[in-house]
């Protein structure tokens, strides 16, 4: 990928995540000044980068979201340990995310499925999420009274968001990730904008047709950094004798474009084996040895424009450029220089 298409990838994402439908006197419009407003920001913290406040903690032990933040972007995991972060970014799908787990109470829906054997929503009606609700909660991360599990040996802290027990006895982690998509089922504003107009035709319907079909069918690939996070909680957490996993991604859509809500469940199941002991060796050394040296080799030729463009400290981190093949600990604010921008002659 040239620079000009990783940019052009980048904003475009930047577009999507900002943006929003507005509604103005000749009709519906996708306005992405909040985008721009980001990008202006980002500016203006590079601009100041010697006032960034840095973290006066030390990294006295790793966190399982370290080690799936390492997993995602090893200089996604520097910022976030080496500055305050002031202006994260995707802070409206994190405070989205958290309504919508207290929305769902997965632990009242377990409760009343072994109360009354009754699925309340069909989209519980999945084989995974029916195992969940057959079985019995141990611990849920998000209440008042939760637990940090500490590994001792390995020096990571746990805090996942359920354990639960099954009907054979055995003890499994849920993790819940919340994520924005579309429901086709929901007219677009563009269809809404066409069918007001009176240009609203059958091909209109078709396409729409079409996705509804490809969504209902469809199979995530589930992000390697999330199946890092289950897998740290399968291998450091020993008070219970843990079996396996379950990564959930619940999609969400708007109601009016305000209110959120779900519309589709997909679930991984994740086991220790082989493949995901070596994936945490892997991690869990390499995020060491960049803790311990303060440096590390950085593959700016890996970089995805819509993994930095949906990264939370995306508007500190200068990696973004492809300019730079070595990341440090803590990070080093030299990366955040500005640089001239590149004109057609």
């Amino acid at each position: 990928m040239t620079e000009s298409q990783f940019i052009s990838h980048f904003l475009n994402y930047y577009a999507i995540q900002y943006g929003h439908y507005k509604q103005y006197q000749s009709g519906w419009y996708f306005n992405t000044s909040d985008a721009i407003d980001a990008l202006k920001l980002e500016q203006d913290i590079r601009r100041k980068k010697n006032s960034l406040k840095e973290r006066t903690v030390r990294l006295e032990h790793l966190r399982a979201t370290d080690i799936s933040n390492y997993t995602f972007c090893s200089s996604s995991f520097s910022i976030s340990n080496s500055f305050e972060i002031d202006h994260p970014s995707g802070e409206k799908e994190r405070e989205i995310g958290e309504r919508l787990h207290d929305k769902l109470k997965l632990i009242k829906r377990v409760e009343t499925y072994n109360k009354t054997g009754k699925i309340e929503d069909k989209l519980f009606d999945e084989s995974e999420i029916i195992d969940i609700l057959k079985s019995k909660n141990i611990y849920a991360g998000h209440s008042d009274n939760k637990k940090t599990f500490f590994n001792s040996e390995l020096n990571i802290a746990c805090e996942p968001d359920y354990i639960f027990v099954d009907h054979n006895s055995n003890y499994f982690i849920v993790e819940e990730k919340f994520q924005y998509k579309r429901d086709p089922m929901r007219p677009p504003f563009d269809d809404n904008w066409l069918e007001w107009n009176g240009s609203y035709s059958e091909s209109n319907e078709e396409d729409r047709t079409n996705e509804i079909n490809q969504w209902e069918n469809y199979k995530p690939s589930f992000y390697l950094s999330h199946q890092m996070q289950v897998v740290t909680y399968l291998k450091s957490i020993k008070e219970y004798a843990l079996k396996y996993g379950y990564l959930i991604y619940w999609y969400y859509d708007y109601k009016n474009g305000q209110e959120p809500y779900i519309h589709k469940v997909c679930v991984k199941k994740i086991e220790l084996d082989q493949s995901t002991n070596q994936l945490f060796d892997s991690a869990y050394e390499n995020l060491k040895q960049l803790i311990s040296s303060g440096q590390q080799h950085f593959a700016p030729d890996k970089l995805n424009p819509n993994k930095c463009g949906g990264c939370v400290v995306n508007k500190y981190c200068g990696h973004k450029s492809k300019r730079y093949d070595k990341v440090t600990f803590p990070y080093d604010k030299r990366f955040l220089k500005l640089f001239p921008a590149k004109y057609a002659e």
